[in-house]
């Protein structure tokens, strides 16, 4: 198996935790974790867990190239890492006993130059078959269409791709036509316009907007509520596996990783959609970002439930 990621906006997520979150007062931290990510990161390391061969194309600010370097060298990923200049960014998360507050900047601006830098290191590592994944904010200086002229150029090596993106990003990547898809429901919200209630509407929706566009497949992720996978010709739905939940942070990129890995080996849409929502299940009993190990997810593959949906 083998997986491509991309990851033009990499950064450090922090954690902490607080009793309670009062803009007017002073407020007493309990815990800080920092965790290196962002979501091509985070598919990239957990693919590797998974026992692929993972490789990670992305700007690597010239502040933290060493700590990053490091961190994917210990994961065991293949990477291409272009020099930018400035820091990686921090997307700071303040977990209280009841929500989560999160303040994320904006990134370091990387150019044009970078940017296709970035894209030429996946077109050579590209194959026949397997996934590129694009996902993730861009950084100031990418225009929203970068995925979007992406597709084409992987497509052309034989590779599938799966986008995880957001507003206008997303929308130009739809113009393309991608293999898959992976919004929440926020985000499909967001690009239909549609707030699906149920199940059944979430996969009815789905299947509209696989008609509409050409795309291969929606895999909507549900949150407490699992995930449905629907193409043209069949729609599935895996209920959330109950799990003690530690981070709410995490989950779509290991439901997205494990997924697409399934696929890319052949499996059906059952096994895929099953190892990936065991993947996330995984995820949210961590702390922070953390990925996964492969024993965790495998232990819980036996517990995931899918579901035919008639529409």
């Amino acid at each position: 198996m083998k997986l491509l990621s991309l990851c033009l906006n990499p950064s450090v997520d922090r954690t902490m935790d607080c009793p309670s979150f009062d803009v007017r007062s002073t407020n007493r931290v309990h815990f800080v974790r920092d965790d290196i990510g962002g979501k091509g990161i985070n598919t990239a390391v957990l693919a590797s867990r998974l026992g692929a061969q993972s490789m990670l194309s992305l700007p690597a600010p010239e502040a933290d190239r060493e700590r990053l370097s490091a961190f994917l060298r210990r994961e065991g990923i293949a990477f291409s890492a272009v020099p930018v200049p400035g820091r990686l960014r921090v997307n700071l998360k303040i977990r209280t006993e009841s929500d989560m507050v999160e303040i994320n900047e904006e990134g370091a601006p990387v150019s044009p130059q970078a940017a296709e830098a970035c894209a030429s290191a996946l077109e050579d590592a590209a194959a026949p078959g397997v996934f590129c994944l694009l996902t993730g904010s861009l950084p100031p200086g990418v225009p929203d269409d970068h995925y979007a002229r992406l597709i084409p150029r992987m497509r052309e090596k034989g590779c599938l791709t799966a986008v995880d993106a957001d507003g206008g990003v997303l929308k130009e990547a739809l113009k393309e036509k991608p293999d898959l898809i992976k919004p929440n429901l926020q985000e499909f919200s967001r690009l239909t316009g549609l707030q699906p209630r149920g199940i059944g509407e979430c996969c009815l929706f789905s299947r509209r907007l696989v008609a509409r566009t050409g795309v291969g497949a929606v895999c909507l992720s549900l949150g407490g509520d699992g995930a449905v996978y629907v193409t043209k010709d069949e729609a599935l739905y895996a209920p959330a596996l109950q799990v003690p939940v530690r981070s709410l942070h995490g989950a779509g990129d290991s439901l997205l990783s494990a997924l697409c890995l399934s696929l890319s080996r052949g499996d059906g849409a059952r096994a895929a959609l099953a190892l990936g929502c065991a993947a996330a299940a995984a995820a949210v009993s961590l702390p922070g970002t953390e990925m996964p190990a492969r024993e965790d997810v495998e232990a819980l593959l036996p517990r995931v439930r899918i579901e035919h949906v008639d529409i």
